[in-house]
């Protein structure tokens, strides 16, 4: 029932003319069987072929990483913004720290709570993200990358400032809680 439903929006969807003259909605279809034949979610098999198409009739002249460049731009999550800048950072706002949080932790962690320190942990392991929590630890990865050297501010106290920033924002989206000892913890039950 959900597969049909899925086929008929497809069928139906509004196309650019110049998307219809290239037969664009015959590929999405064809994207949609092969990742729905696959086993996937109906839902994840959609997002796969629109994802494929995008890249294929949106975007042809374009990497997929330029795509989610400019993507990540025009949702305010990635910036600078502008064409003409090449080197771009994550914008942290509450979505997108959240997002980053509940994949990064353990679940089963949550109801007791992780600290932050074990935070900026599995996030500098499993993402490659830097949020200030181990300044020693997160400044010699910058000088490695040859960031630091470049930097004209005190990065160790920027890296610390970030971490308490972080953490506040945690705190006002109700997943973490300071102690008196200044200690945050991440978790359900606060």
């Amino acid at each position: 029932m959900i597969l049909s439903n899925v086929k008929a929006f497809l069928r139906d969807m509004p196309l650019k003319s110049a998307n219809e003259n290239n037969n664009a909605r015959e590929a999405l279809l064809r994207y949609f069987d092969t990742f729905s034949s696959s086993s996937e979610a109906p839902l994840h098999a959609l997002a796969h072929a629109l994802q494929f198409a995008i890249y294929t009739f949106t975007y042809p002249n374009n990497t997929p990483s330029d795509f989610c460049r400019v993507l990540g731009t025009r949702a305010g999550l990635v910036g600078p913004g502008g064409n003409a800048t090449k080197y771009k950072r994550l914008l942290i706002n509450r979505f997108l720290l959240e997002t980053i949080v509940m994949s990064t932790v353990n679940m089963e962690e949550m109801p007791d709570g992780i600290e932050l320190r074990e935070l900026g942990e599995a996030m500098r392991e499993q993402y490659c993200i830097l949020i200030g929590t181990d300044t020693d630890k997160d400044y010699s990865l910058l000088e490695e990358a040859k960031i630091a050297q470049d930097a004209p501010e005190d990065l160790r106290g920027e890296l610390a400032s970030n971490a308490r920033g972080i953490a506040d924002m945690l705190i006002s989206l109700g997943l973490a809680k300071r102690y008196a000892d200044g200690v945050t913890i991440i978790g359900w039950r606060l």
